[in-house]
């Protein structure tokens, strides 16, 4: 018989998903927006739903006024229809939490973890490899190698990627 996870406490939520804890992380600090990558926004606007919806609000809001703080963000967003789960995200870290950048940084490198494994299985399960397939699937593991590095040690994980080279993302 499959097994099955044990029954839920009363009164305890399922834990954030990465998705979740980007966004929880990027509406409670929003100058941490400038400080990501070209490749990270590309990432994060592709998440799609209400993640993907809430990353290209963020992103227009941003442009017109400068990192806001939660709570005018939280104003601002409530005509939107995602308002509400996007409160549940922030809402879900206790309030006196300290988070940096950092943080932000690790969660980042799950989300591109995720997504090279995905594209690695994909690959694998197309059958056998040929060249091309063979070099981009090696391409990919040395991806996820620094991704996981960065789950755990963002600033190693960026001196790892001087040295993979431009296809670190």
């Amino acid at each position: 018989a499959p097994r099955r996870a044990p029954p839920r406490k009363p009164g305890r939520r399922a834990p954030a998903g990465s998705a979740d804890l980007v966004l929880r992380l990027l509406l409670r600090h929003s100058d941490w927006w400038d400080r990501l990558s070209g490749a990270d926004h590309e990432l994060l606007h592709g998440l799609g739903g209400a993640h993907g919806e809430a990353v290209a609000w963020l992103e227009q809001l941003l442009t017109e006024q400068h990192a806001p703080p939660w709570s005018a963000l939280a104003d601002a967003m409530a005509e939107q229809p995602w308002a509400e789960q996007a409160r549940a995200w922030v809402d879900a870290a206790v309030a006196e939490e300290e988070q940096s950048f950092e943080d932000l940084q690790r969660v980042l490198h799950r989300l591109w973890r995720e997504l090279h494994e995905e594209e690695a299985r994909t690959l694998v399960a197309g059958g056998s490899l040929g060249a091309e397939a063979l070099q981009r699937y090696k391409a990919l593991l040395e991806q996820i190698r620094i991704h996981r590095l960065g789950e755990r040690d963002p600033a190693a994980a960026h001196a790892a990627s001087e040295t993979a080279g431009p296809s670190y993302n």
